[in-house]
């Protein structure tokens, strides 16, 4: 990384830390399946004690179609008054994210990194604005923590234990999205596939349902 790189890397993060400076953040536990976990919050923690919330999940490098339909079914939970659930990365998180803002649904973006870091920075101007309507924000990571592989897997698995329900749009083999499928299964969540038909030999070994729009 250049000196430059690394100069507007510093700004967009400094930017982000003054922008949530005099929000709401803290530490909770939260009580998880079987489970309690700690996690830093910033934003509107009021989100968590309401239902049903599901998580809409999906590939980082999603096509067209798969961006569109993640956009209908965003719209189509939101709704039916569901709080949304994502990742915060890019491709199919970001389009649900953005959605949810557009139609002033609800949302809780789970990161894999602490919250004062946040990743990728081509989403910050994104997660502001979620804010701004009341998202709400967790990580499990304190700020002194150095991002590993595995947090993106962990990050999965807290959000398949806050959702209701997953729904899975697009998955690459080896994907984190298919991570959270099984993470799904695991806890006995419902787990819906929208029906892709490039997609649709990865998920022939799971017991999964097709996610119908109404």
């Amino acid at each position: 990384m250049s000196y430059s790189q690394t100069r507007s890397h510093s700004h967009i993060i400094n930017d982000w830390n003054r922008f949530i400076r005099f929000m709401p953040m803290g530490k909770i536990r939260l009580r998880c399946d079987n489970r309690t976990v700690k996690v830093n919050y910033l934003g509107n923690i009021n989100i968590l004690e309401d239902s049903p919330k599901t998580l809409i999940a999906g590939s980082r490098r999603a096509s067209f179609s798969g961006r569109l339909a993640a956009v209908d079914i965003a719209e189509n939970e939101i709704k039916q008054s569901n709080i949304i659930i994502t990742g915060g990365a890019i491709g199919i998180d970001f389009e649900v994210i953005k959605m949810t803002v557009v139609y002033l649904g609800r949302q809780i973006i789970v990161f894999p990194v602490p919250i004062t870091r946040p990743t990728p920075q081509g989403n910050i101007c994104m997660f502001k604005h979620a804010l701004e309507h009341n998202a709400l924000i967790l990580s499990q990571f304190d700020d002194w923590v150095q991002t590993e592989k595995y947090h993106f897997v962990q990050r999965n698995e807290l959000m398949v234990q806050l959702a209701d329900k997953v729904i899975i749009v697009e998955a690459r083999p080896n994907s984190g999205s298919l991570w959270t499928l099984k993470f799904g299964l695991k806890y006995g969540k419902p787990v819906y596939v929208l029906d892709v038909p490039k997609n649709r030999f990865m998920f022939n070994e799971f017991p999964v349902e097709k996610y119908e729009l109404t």
